[in-house]
């Protein structure tokens, strides 16, 4: 899913407008016993209940004779559980059509009894006490498995909390899934170059690779490194990564030693970084016209071998999964992220929680939505999962795991898929590799044995293979502390509403016109006073005070 967004004055609205409509959710009102102990996560209903949701269905195909209303999920749920569900309504997609049905669903009083909302929804309802406290209900009713799951990333857990109660049950994604620092391998090692352990190996790099001719065609025609005009977003050549070598988070916010939240883009770290890059780009070891360079373009430099090095995507290699067809002989290895000093650089993330499932207050069975969560885990992670018709795997171009009404992540399902990987080609045992895990260790196996009829082989071998994937990096990631998650990971505050995008094009501006030569070094300093005067402190502000209260 992705992120999604409201405007505060909206909410408050239409909260107020619920007070005076009344929540028309499906189920009865009557409140059920608190439970007393664990009780069956299996448990099925009898008589049967109806749960009444929306369901944004965007990208979901379906095979001959499924629909939204009639598919495997649908019958799962009503033969395991006794649980029929009805679509109040759809809409395309969970960005647009959807958050404006939600929103004027819960104006009009109009809750679902199970509902899809986001951070700021779910704080306006739990405030205004329209959803169940399902602290006590998960406890008893959650399967050990769900758990388990939940306890993987127990932060991703907490930002469900509000006042230390769980108030909802959230989408939850992985911290183990970021970018690297990519590199063509075998221009290094023709070169005699260090592997980029520090900020002063990938300047090295960085000038060997424009002027020293690693593609051997008698010109000095690739970058030494590749940068985008999407600074902090871009597939491939992002210079968000190249400052976090220097211990800024330019894109988020981070501690301080007095404990509080500050902005990474206006720390004193990022000028020395935007000074080594503008050195670079004056000595024309940077694309010249990286200003202008989107993701379709970076993407056809790295196939048309004259990217060497960038840092980007962790699932880069799927997009350029014919780099081996149109550059025979190269090698592509991710690194993690070197540092400009002796102390390891870390790597900022996003909270994945961005979405949760609430339980309307009126509903009777709040239960319903742990069993059905239930189900979900154990039809699509580990070693009982199905992966056809029910787990994230989508062969075919059908998006089966979108077709259930509650489904969720796993935290490090791809880190975990590369170590039981990389023990099975060890032992040759591939017995306790789920389905979906065999799916990509049969790829790579093929790959290792050089069978390149498949460009999937080569793109699987190099994000889960062995030695030097993308997740051998993730490994060391993990096991040496260096993935810090963003301090701020709320709705958007009243200012941010406000300011954060003008604030956010003013940075971009400026740091690449520094790093053109456009603007002097010094313009940073005069960007710092900008962004705080043009709502910057205001912002850090209503962060810190939001931080207070979780």
């Amino acid at each position: 899913m992705k992120k999604i967004c409201f405007c505060a004055g909206i909410l408050i609205g239409a909260v107020s407008a619920l007070f005076a409509a009344g929540s028309q959710g499906g189920g009865s009102s009557s409140a059920p016993a608190k439970p007393q102990g664990p009780q069956d996560p299996w448990g099925k209903y009898n008589p049967e209940i109806t749960v009444i949701s929306a369901k944004n269905i965007e990208e979901t195909r379906f095979e001959a004779g499924d629909t939204i209303d009639n598919n495997p999920w649908i019958a799962k749920n009503k033969k395991d559980l006794g649980i029929t569900i009805k679509w109040a309504w759809t809409a395309p997609n969970i960005n647009d059509q959807f958050i404006q049905k939600q929103t004027a669903s819960i104006a009009a009083g109009n809750l679902q009894d199970i509902m899809i909302v986001n951070a700021q929804q779910l704080d306006m309802l739990a405030q205004s006490d329209l959803i169940w406290d399902l602290t006590d209900i998960y406890e008893a009713y959650a399967s050990p498995q769900h758990k388990q799951m939940m306890n993987i990333d127990p932060d991703q857990a907490n930002i469900a909390k509000i006042n230390g109660r769980l108030m909802a049950m959230p989408f939850l994604g992985s911290t183990s899934d970021t970018s690297v620092l990519w590199l063509r391998e075998d221009w290094r090692v023709k070169l005699g170059l260090p592997e980029p352990k520090t900020i002063q190996d990938v300047l090295t790099i960085a000038e060997a690779f424009a002027t020293k001719d690693p593609d051997g065609n008698g010109k000095n025609d690739t970058s030494g490194l590749m940068l985008s005009k999407d600074l902090f977003t871009a597939r491939a050549g992002r210079m968000g990564e190249f400052i976090e070598c220097f211990h800024a988070h330019p894109d988020g916010w981070v501690r301080d030693g007095s404990g509080q939240l500050g902005y990474g883009a206006v720390q004193p770290q990022v000028k020395t970084a935007l000074a080594a890059l503008a050195d670079l780009y004056k000595k024309g070891y940077i694309d010249q016209d990286f200003g202008v360079l989107d993701n379709d373009r970076s993407i056809e430099r790295i196939l048309s071998g004259k990217a060497g090095m960038f840092f980007g995507y962790f699932a880069l290699p799927l997009q350029v999964r014919d780099l081996e067809t149109t550059q025979p002989g190269a090698k592509f290895v991710p690194y993690p992220l070197p540092s400009a000093d002796s102390t390891p650089a870390k790597k900022l993330v996003n909270n994945p929680v961005i979405t949760f499932y609430v339980v309307n207050k009126k509903f009777a069975h709040p239960e319903a939505l742990i069993k059905m969560l239930n189900i979900n885990y154990r039809q699509s992670y580990g070693a009982d999962a199905e992966m056809y018709p029910y787990s994230q795997s989508q062969p075919n171009g059908y998006s089966y795991w979108q077709h259930n009404l509650v489904h969720t992540g796993y935290p490090n399902k791809n880190l975990d898929a590369h170590l039981a990987i990389k023990n099975a080609l060890s032992s040759g045992d591939t017995g306790k590799l789920d389905a979906e895990q065999l799916r990509y260790y049969n790829h790579i196996k093929r790959y290792l044995e050089n069978d390149k009829s498949d460009a999937l082989n080569w793109g699987y071998e190099r994000i889960f293979g062995p030695d030097k994937s993308v997740y051998s990096v993730m490994d060391y990631y993990v096991k040496n502390k260096l993935i810090v998650l963003n301090g701020f990971y709320g709705a958007p505050t009243e200012s941010m509403s406000a300011y954060e995008s003008s604030l956010k094009s003013m940075r971009d501006e400026v740091f690449t016109k520094i790093v053109m030569g456009a603007s002097p070094i010094d313009a940073f300093d005069t960007f710092v006073r900008d962004w705080k005067r043009q709502g910057g402190d205001a912002i850090t502000k209503e962060v810190n005070e939001w931080a207070k209260k979780r």
